[in-house]
């Protein structure tokens, strides 16, 4: 937002989740995303990603850092467990609550719902 331009990122870390639409994502903490559900063109998604941002010093230290250096940071993404039982969600809405994601509404597929779901992230992260 300070120099409104946009900038590609490099390649984040580890296993990205695959393309997606109708998905959410949702800032959690000071340094990570957490990306959920969505729809792939053949099924709706009920998987959970996390974005790291990992923050060093020159000396490997983690220190607090300004939103304007995000993109010579270095990013990771992470897959989290969902469980057998998540519920697959397209074009929802979901916002964290201290350790919690609320999931609204969307669709699962067959239909559209009004269901309110709550993902604890607190003893994943």
């Amino acid at each position: 937002m300070e120099t409104l331009q946009w900038e590609n990122v490099n390649k984040p870390k580890g296993t990205s989740p695959e393309k997606r639409q109708g998905h959410t994502a949702c800032k959690y903490q000071e340094d990570q995303m957490i990306v959920y559900g969505g729809w792939n063109g053949s099924r709706v998604l009920s998987d959970i990603f996390v974005l790291s941002i990992i923050k060093q010093d020159r000396k490997g230290n983690v220190k607090g850092i300004s939103m304007l250096l995000l993109l010579a940071l270095e990013l990771e993404w992470k897959q989290l467990p969902s469980g057998e039982d998540a519920p697959r969600r397209q074009f929802h809405t979901a916002n964290m609550y201290k350790e919690k994601m609320w999931v609204f509404g969307g669709g699962d597929g067959e239909s559209w719902l009004n269901t309110l779901n709550i993902y604890d992230l607190g003893i994943l992260l």
